[in-house]
């Protein structure tokens, strides 16, 4: 029976219980709880920037048996890098180096919001002995997502690339970022460039097969201020679907500049088929390509308003200047 709104109750509490909680409407109250002190076991960390490691921080009491909960918040001098939940007595998380070259000092620290384990904490230091800014086709996935897009917590401003990148799809750049080629070639692989600020320079890019998520362009271009540069891109397209060597979408400020583009399409007229095709792109800059478009010769009737048949051509520019 409960008097004045309360309910009161003697229990026995076993000699080896820790803690008692209750819960009412999704609300969890501690009611007695026996406080284990917590030891934690912190490594050293050496690696360049721009790894990928794997910290685990062992968590436990200071008689051994393993931590069951709380959380455990990483710093890399004053910065909190991370908030990992403690599982089976380690917190475990993959951590990117953003830090440059240096040492600095790591620092874990452990609680539990239930009081059942004590606050605890653990020093170390991480030594960055160097950059780790180059791809490789065996190192993409320290760089690039499952899906092929640039992981946003890269901390560079500039990646490259060396060696042969095979059917790796689509490679999609969601962040301002400069990407050059060392001696890179990219087979059956094309560059969806989302982002402002990016500059695509000295690749090599060989297609002969369509992607959607470019709108069957070898390089989409979606971002302001994007610059394509120095590359050869040979593009022998399938036959009749809509394809681009480059297309420019709703992308101000372009800039496509001193490359070499070879672009194959054959088609029953149906569908565009066009090497550097723009739209609604201001300010676009085509300058010093070298261009040879093998495309489907069709009838266009210049007397009529809007010109219509230019599903086929070489360069097409609509509203842009």
């Amino acid at each position: 029976v409960l008097e004045n709104g309360e309910f009161s109750y003697d229990y026995l509490v076993p000699a080896n219980l820790k803690i008692i909680s209750a819960t009412v409407d999704n609300q969890s109250e501690t009611l007695f709880v026996v406080t284990s002190e917590t030891v934690l076991t912190l490594e050293n960390i050496t690696a360049s920037q721009g790894d990928t490691v794997s910290v685990n921080i062992i968590v436990k009491t200071n008689d051994g048996a393993d931590v069951t909960g709380g959380t455990v918040e990483l710093y890399f001098d004053d910065s909190l890098v991370a908030t990992i939940p403690v599982i089976g007595g380690v917190a475990s998380q993959n951590i990117i180096i953003a830090k440059g070259v240096g040492v600095y000092g790591i620092k874990a620290n452990y609680s539990d919001a239930t009081g059942e384990f004590s606050y605890g904490e653990a020093t170390a230091t991480l030594n960055v002995t160097g950059i780790n800014n180059i791809v490789t086709p065996e190192t993409f996935s320290m760089f690039f997502d499952e899906n092929g897009a640039l992981k946003s917590d890269l901390p560079f401003d500039e990646l490259y690339f060396e060696g042969t990148f095979e059917n790796m799809g689509v490679i999609t750049i969601g962040k301002p970022i400069k990407l050059t080629g060392r001696n890179a070639q990219f087979k059956d692989t094309a560059f969806k460039l989302d982002a402002n600020d990016v500059v695509l320079n000295n690749v090599s890019i060989e297609l002969s097969q369509r992607f959607d998520a470019t709108d069957g362009a070898a390089i989409y271009i979606g971002g302001n201020n994007v610059v394509v540069s120095n590359s050869n891109i040979t593009y022998n397209a399938p036959d009749n679907v809509q394809s681009y060597a480059i297309e420019v979408d709703i992308a101000p400020n372009v800039k496509i500049i001193n490359n070499n583009i070879n672009y194959t399409a054959k088609s029953d007229g149906t569908v565009k088929t066009i090497a550097i095709n723009a739209a609604d792109s201001d300010n676009l800059v085509v300058e010093n390509n070298v261009l040879n478009a093998n495309i489907p010769s069709v009838d266009i009737d210049y007397s009529a308003f809007p010109i219509v048949g230019y599903k086929s051509q070489g360069v097409h520019i609509e509203k842009s200047n």
